[in-house]
């Protein structure tokens, strides 16, 4: 198993589906004054269209186990789940580990 995302202490289940150079997303947000007109999806769409113009084709994303908005925009774009790291903060070390591979 390897993870290697920025401040990753270890990893406990799950491996990345290629070792191949990557494009991470990470601290995305979006101010809550303009929830339900759908900002994430343009947000997510140009991340990863940007990714791919510089040459990417391997996307991560960590997030919080409770940040049900992250997992669902990353699922929704075609992230799999791959595993639970740690990271190395003391409030909230763990995290749920998301891949695309275009």
């Amino acid at each position: 198993m390897r993870f290697s995302l920025t401040n990753v202490l270890y990893c406990t289940t799950g491996s990345w589906k290629r070792d191949d150079d990557y494009a991470a997303i990470h601290r995305a947000a979006i101010s809550s004054k303009f929830r339900g007109i759908h900002l994430s999806n343009y947000l997510f769409s140009g991340l990863i269209t940007i990714g791919v113009q510089k040459g990417h084709k391997d996307f991560r994303i960590d997030t919080h186990p409770g940040n049900e908005r992250m997992k669902g925009l990353s699922e929704k774009f075609g992230f799999e789940k791959r595993g639970i790291i740690y990271v190395d903060e003391k409030i909230e070390p763990i995290r749920y580990a998301y891949e695309l591979n275009l």
